[in-house]
């Protein structure tokens, strides 16, 4: 779980670092949750590369990897993959003061990151996407960024021109256009539609004419090649354990000849999993954010399950984080 700020480094002489460097703020960024996430991307690639200070050029091998998104895209468009991002990254000289594991964010961060606020305002957007932190880079000549993008040939006029005609198929950069009803549906993933199957496989074997949300849960395990499945193995979460907690604190519903019905917990877990793909901009909904979508419910028996089993909402959160930073190309699961 990210932490909060962490103090300021200063050198073993006392003097600030040339950088100016700042904290990684390991809890909610200023600028908003689509900031922290592309940090936390940020941190897994500075961390990979054995760097303790994050700057520009981990900034851009985390857009290139962030799952789905239209930034991801424009890059891989224009050829700017990762592995040619790390083999021109220069290596990094880290300050003797800085305690083992511990990461911190320059100020040319910090100002790629502010001036990507800028982008998103002009294109009068409400939260600032991965898109508007590329056009951010486009910004500073001076940044290792900058110039990792110049030795591929991607100058910031063609960088640019390529996130706009991206975009065109948005209302708004930064904004996804209105769906309907059919197209979400269409959005989830053979894996996800498959747990869904499987819940209601779930509640045929417990004789029950409710779909619930436990079984969902249950479900999310047994698909077992999605994301979700993945992150709840992780955490050492297993069918043992989780099936005969929840089938004793249910009570089963007797079913009839009809199928059974959802139950509107999993109504509001389908529509909050919708959200959740939304406001992380990806265009799929996968088993992960089905997963998401339960763990928004934290009244409701799943999260309190996988609470006694040592598991919290936030730790499913941030090892979905980890598992998508782990993707260089995430799997739609």
């Amino acid at each position: 779980m990210w932490k909060s700020w962490l103090k300021r480094l200063f050198s073993s002489s006392g003097q600030r670092h040339p950088l100016d460097r700042k904290p990684v703020p390991l809890d909610k960024h200023p600028l908003g949750q689509q900031v922290a996430n592309l940090i936390f991307f940020s941190q897994n690639e500075a961390k990979r590369l054995q760097h303790h200070i994050i700057s520009s050029e981990h900034i851009l091998l985390a857009l290139t990897k962030y799952p789905n998104g239209l930034a991801q895209q424009a890059l891989k468009d224009l050829g700017v993959e990762t592995e040619k991002v790390e083999a021109l990254i220069p290596p990094q000289v880290t300050a003797s003061t800085i305690p083992e594991g511990a990461f911190l964010i320059s100020k040319e961060a910090e100002a790629i990151f502010q001036k990507a606020r800028d982008e998103a305002k002009y294109f009068k957007s409400d939260q600032i996407a991965p898109e508007h932190v590329v056009l951010a880079l486009t910004h500073f000549e001076n940044t290792t960024a900058y110039q990792i993008l110049q030795q591929l040939n991607v100058t910031p006029k063609l960088l640019r021109e390529k996130v706009y005609s991206l975009s065109a198929a948005n209302t708004e950069l930064g904004k996804a256009p209105s769906q309907t009803n059919s197209q979400k549906v269409e959005r989830f993933t053979t894996r996800s539609r498959l747990a869904l199957s499987i819940s209601q496989k779930v509640t045929e074997e417990r004789k029950d004419g409710v779909i619930r949300v436990e079984y969902l849960l249950i479900a999310l395990l047994r698909e077992d090649g999605g994301v979700a499945a993945r992150t709840l193995k992780e955490l050492g979460i297993t069918l043992d354990k989780l099936e005969p907690i929840i089938y004793t604190a249910i009570t089963s519903v007797p079913s009839n000849d009809k199928d059974p019905e959802l139950s509107p917990e999993v109504k509001k877990a389908l529509e909050l999993a919708v959200d959740e793909a939304r406001r992380l901009r990806h265009h799929y909904i996968g088993t992960e954010h089905l997963l998401l979508g339960l763990m928004r419910q934290n009244k409701l028996l799943p999260v309190k399950v996988l609470g006694q089993l040592g598991v919290t909402p936030q730790m499913v959160c941030d090892k979905i984080k980890v598992i998508w930073a782990q993707q260089a190309t995430p799997n739609k699961t």
